[in-house]
Parts: structure tokens; C-alpha cells; sequence
């Protein structure tokens, strides 16, 4: 099962009581961009942007990677497996 990184950060936020202004300050972005990390679902979400994902991850151990669409990790996997395929050739 994929992890729900939205639930994951809710959830780190709330077991070390972090507000949104930490987490703002933490990601150096403004309390609406972050309001909108932790919005229920179809209440205006949107995911952090890869900056923030990275920086999420590291303070907060919020896997970046987690935040990509299905399409997304198809994508990569095929791009990895190109440049995988092209080395493999070339060696």
C-alpha cells in the first residue's frame, strides 16, 4: 500500500506540535502554501513543491518521493530504465 504523505505530515505535525508557521519557516515557504499540504482532501490540496518535499523529508522524514502521482513514478522508472539499458550497452 502507497503511503499517504499528506496523513504523514499531518500526523508528524501534530505529534511534535508543530504549527503552520513552523512548518513555514522550517520550508521557507509563506502559512497559505503550507495550509494547503495539510488541507483535507478536495479542500484545496496541493502538494509542496520539490524543494519543500526535500526539505520535508530530511527535517521530517516525509518520503519526497511518496508526493508523486502514479504517472510520475511510471515516468522515472522508464527514463531509469533507458539510461540503465544505455550504460549496460556502452560498458
Amino acid at each position: 500500500m502507497a503511503i499517504d504523505p499528506y496523513a504523514m505530515l499531518r500526523q508528524i505535525v501534530a505529534k511534535r506540535k508543530l504549527s503552520k508557521k513552523d512548518l513555514a519557516h522550517m520550508t521557507d515557504r509563506d502559512c497559505s502554501s503550507v495550509w494547503h499540504w495539510l488541507a483535507p482532501k478536495g479542500r484545496g490540496r496541493c502538494r509542496p513543491d520539490e524543494i519543500s518535499r526535500r526539505v520535508l523529508e530530511a527535517k521530517l522524514g516525509v518520503p519526497s518521493d511518496a508526493w508523486l502521482s502514479k504517472d510520475e513514478r511510471q515516468a522515472l522508472e522508464r527514463a531509469g530504465a533507458k539510461i540503465f539499458t544505455k550504460v549496460e550497452s556502452e560498458g
